[in-house]
């Protein structure tokens, strides 16, 4: 429950931009399913901030760092989002409307070869933030170590914060980090290490209770994970993943982590890398000595307010709340409104884990918009202060990206063949091949509903089934053929 003051100021808050000219950000047959032509939707992150002409200094930096290492931006710009949500997820949250605390983490995988400057863009966002815990734990080592020689109570101590873990099991984070960070932890490597150790990619498929450290990290829920073989962890944790890996990683963590929601929690993104087109002897550079050091001042000022919190250590229930105003609410539920008819049995988005990523827009809306609202203010005001109301503009961004990275998903499980009428299509010939012999409508129906992907669909499985072999009889892929027993209609490849 949430103080009735407080309660009352949130419903009542309207800031500033309700009256400023938000009319670029308004696009609503950006959202709106068929009202606007494909082609005219912007297919990329670095599209969406091209076209609405974003000026936002965290975008910018990233936007100048891919230039200058000739990396792809949109990548880029979300390893950016993605490194700053952990470092301002130890002083700040979000909430719904109701007082409920989410945190700030967002759980990004990206893909690039080697070779493709990962590693550089990914310390560019992560080292400050290294630097300045470090900075902050000298400290603490030094008031602690003035502290034991007066012989303190243990409550005297100051925790050491540790960040930014680069390969380590479920088990050893639960120990190492959040018992030390009141529950928090963040996680980012460019090497898919991370992928195989953290969620037991390469280890079969014993590993799914380990995943509900990240499961429940992203909410912010409660987790208790004693053994009678180790001491875990018992309390609310929250924290981000970070990783840029090898060609295939993400392909791995959605056929393997189906059914365990890991997926769903992620925000996966493919976009073609730059190798073969870069040049290094032409290539201009930018400047950025300037936009580095307001970056590291604002990552070092949020990190000096671990400081202020009771425990010292970035508890879920200790942080500063970021709150959305009405009018965001009320865009995030149109938002999901135009989504709802398109995650219906057989629709668009029917699978399972659309449906899951879908199903959380409000959660990732939520944090993309602090996360932009954060920054923003962190690194273009002097004193880098931040204001408690999300500015609206920063939301209807934020949906904007996160409609991108829905259909970038989607495209994602298609080339797959997860989802997608290939994958249906494929289903059913994969029928008749195995046959070898014309099959009757009730033969093909009653086979195909029981593997996937038509078993992944809650209802309408044998209309989906009818479908696609109509679709295939259009393709030619097979023709009907009549049975000369009784003149029934059978279908053949």
């Amino acid at each position: 429950m949430i103080e009735q003051q407080s309660k009352q100021s949130y419903i009542s808050t309207i800031d500033d931009d309700l009256n400023e000219d938000i009319s670029q950000l308004s696009d609503e047959a950006f959202f709106s399913g068929e009202a606007a032509p494909l082609e005219e939707r912007p297919c990329s992150i670095i599209e969406v901030i091209e076209r609405y002409g974003i000026t936002h200094p965290l975008l910018d930096l990233a936007i100048k760092q891919a230039h200058d290492a000739q990396f792809p931006p949109s990548t880029a710009i979300l390893v950016a989002l993605t490194s700053f949500s952990a470092t301002l997820g130890l002083s700040y949250c979000t909430s719904y409307p109701d007082g409920t605390r989410m945190p700030l983490g967002l759980y990004f995988v990206g893909e690039q070869p080697p070779s493709s400057a990962k590693s550089r863009v990914l310390n560019f966002f992560n080292a400050p933030v290294q630097e300045a815990v470090s900075n902050l734990n000298q400290s603490r080592l030094k008031h602690n170590k003035e502290a034991s020689e007066s012989k303190p109570s243990e409550n005297d101590l100051l925790p050491i914060i540790k960040v930014l873990s680069g390969n380590i099991t479920p088990e050893a984070l639960e120990q190492r980090h959040c018992n030390s960070n009141a529950g928090y932890f963040s996680l980012a490597s460019a090497e898919q290490g991370l992928l195989n150790t953290f969620l037991g990619l390469t280890r079969g498929n014993d590993r799914s209770n380990d995943n509900d450290l990240l499961l429940k990290a992203f909410n912010g829920e409660w987790h208790s994970s004693d053994r009678i073989t180790r001491s875990g962890y018992s309390g609310m944790v929250h924290g981000n993943f970070l990783c840029i890996a090898q060609d295939g990683s993400i392909n791995t963590i959605l056929s393997q982590t189906q059914s365990t929601g890991i997926a769903e929690r992620f925000i996966l993104y493919v976009e073609p890398n730059m190798l073969g087109d870069r040049n290094f002897t032409s290539h201009e550079t930018i400047t950025l000595e300037e936009d580095v050091y307001l970056y590291e001042e604002a990552i070092a000022r949020i990190v000096r307010q671990i400081d202020q919190l009771p425990t010292k250590a970035p508890s879920l229930k200790e942080l500063t709340v970021l709150k959305l105003n009405v009018r965001s609410w009320l865009e995030i539920r149109k938002f999901r409104d135009s989504m709802e008819p398109l995650i219906a049995d057989g629709a668009k988005y029917s699978h399972s884990i659309m449906r899951g990523f879908i199903g959380k827009l409000d959660i990732h809306v939520m944090k993309l918009s602090a996360t932009l609202h954060g920054s923003f203010h962190a690194l273009d005001s002097s004193d880098g202060k931040i204001p408690e109301t999300i500015s609206f503009h920063w939301v209807s961004l934020a949906l904007k990206i996160f409609y991108v990275c829905i259909e970038r998903v989607y495209k994602l499980l298609n080339d797959m063949n997860i989802i997608g009428l290939t994958a249906q299509e494929e289903s059913v010939l994969q029928l008749f091949q195995s046959k070898n012999r014309p099959l009757n409508m009730r033969e093909i129906t009653q086979s195909r509903i029981k593997v996937c992907p038509f078993k992944n669909m809650s209802s309408n499985k044998t209309e989906a089934v009818k479908h696609t072999v109509d679709v295939l009889l259009i393709k030619n892929e097979i023709h009907q053929v009549k049975d000369i027993r009784n003149a029934k209609v059978k279908y053949s490849i």
